[in-house]
């Protein structure tokens, strides 16, 4: 019983952040601002491993990792 109700709880927890969480976005509009000259890059790459990983090569000689 104890298991039951510790199960339960813990998925309302989640349940309840999560939607807390999706509605704090919801106001939100994208908007750039970085800088509006960032450099040219020469290639991009990334990887399956880490999907959110990416890899640029500046033109000035230098590799970026985001």
């Amino acid at each position: 019983m104890k298991t039951l109700t510790r199960s339960l709880f813990s998925l309302c927890l989640t349940i309840s952040a999560f939607l807390t969480y999706a509605q704090s976005f919801d106001g939100m509009q994208y908007r750039n601002v970085g800088p509006t000259r960032g450099g040219r890059v020469t290639a991009v790459a990334g990887t399956t491993a880490a999907p959110s990983t990416f890899y640029l090569g500046a033109s000035g000689g230098g590799v970026w990792k985001t």
